[in-house]
């Protein structure tokens, strides 16, 4: 019977052993499952504010290429005006020279004139004195007027320039924006 009692103590030292053991590893599971129902709690809040901050930047993204259409339309406007200030500016420019060539020969007949060595002009000196004076008034008016077209160029050039450094910088900062929100 000892024998018997014996076997019996140890059946009872390993069924407490054993209970101990699957207690320890219960114990064990429920920390893990605790460890992965909390790693897909923040997996899911990772993904939602992903989510979010994806529809964030799309919209970000459809705003950028709106204003990038509105700025190459202004560029493309800007481009067209400073074209026509540089043709504006080269008529100005040949209808000046022709008026200073035109005068420069008047002044050159006078001299003529003046000096002898031309017939008797037809028209009365008088009459050339006042086309000349004219002549020299509208030459003038022509420099005044290249030099305010020059001033439009350089402004509309500067625009340019400027909307230029704006697109870029809109792409550059929607770019960033887009990477780094």
């Amino acid at each position: 019977m000892e024998e018997l009692e014996r076997q019996c103590l140890e059946i009872e030292r390993q069924l407490q052993e054993q209970r101990s053991a699957q207690s320890t590893a219960q114990i064990r599971w429920e920390g893990e499952a605790l460890a992965w129902q909390a790693l897909c709690a923040d997996a899911k809040e990772a993904a939602r504010a992903l989510s979010d901050e994806a529809s964030v930047s799309e919209e970000q993204r459809i705003a950028l290429e709106r204003e990038t259409c509105l700025l190459r339309a202004s560029l493309e406007d800007t481009e067209a005006e400073v074209a026509r200030l540089h043709a504006v500016q080269s008529t100005l420019e040949a209808r000046r020279l022709h008026t200073a060539q035109r005068a420069a020969e008047e002044i050159h007949e006078l001299e003529q004139a003046a000096a002898g060595e031309l017939p008797k002009v037809a028209r009365p000196s008088r009459d050339l004195s006042e086309e000349l004076v004219a002549a020299k008034q509208q030459v003038q008016t022509l420099r005044l007027e290249c030099a305010a077209e020059r001033e439009l160029c350089r402004e509309a050039v500067a625009r340019l320039a400027a909307t230029e450094r704006r697109r870029q910088l809109t792409r550059l900062h929607g770019d960033f924006r887009l990477w780094h929100p």
